[in-house]
């Protein structure tokens, strides 16, 4: 099990490149762009965590590292765990989601996708089988001629580490 950081951080919230003029066609275009104008600052004082861009070294297995961009950017949360830095997911042990993109690195450890297992016709069994059917048949494959069972649009379980 990862080990949890219980403590709660305040930092304030610092103002980039907040535009004079902005017009939003809907409220989630309107947050999506909060990441662009603000940042938060941590607090000097903490010293269990590391914002870096790169993967932090031995010192630092102890601690949260918030993955940013070379902008700058928020781009994950990790701790170590086995061995390895393994991303914090916010979803719940059994919850379904939707993903696009490659269903290839699905489970795989020491990827980013490690705690997400496939939803298909025979499992996860937490999914029951009615709706693993209804679920699988939204599937969108990505290249079944090659790689057969690969989908670019598909649903995982969360799992955990």
């Amino acid at each position: 099990m990862v080990n949890v950081i219980t403590e709660t951080v305040l930092g304030g919230l610092k103002p980039l490149n907040i535009p004079q003029n902005a017009c939003f066609n809907s409220f989630a275009e309107l947050l999506a762009q909060l990441p662009l104008w603000y940042a938060v600052e941590i607090p000097a004082s903490i010293s269990n965590v590391v914002v870096s861009v790169t993967e932090p070294g031995t010192d630092d297995h102890g601690k949260l590292w918030i993955r940013i961009s070379g902008t700058g950017a928020f781009v994950a949360q990790y701790m170590f765990f086995n061995g390895n830095w393994k991303r914090l997911y916010q979803y719940a042990p059994g919850e379904v989601i939707w993903m696009s993109g490659s269903s290839s690195k699905i489970g795989v450890p020491g990827t980013d996708l490690e705690p997400f297992q496939l939803i298909t016709s025979t499992g996860p069994s937490s999914v029951p089988s009615g709706a693993r059917t209804a679920i699988r048949a939204q599937y969108v494959e990505s290249d079944p001629v090659t790689v057969p069972e690969s989908f670019s649009y598909f649903a995982v379980v969360y799992v955990g580490y």
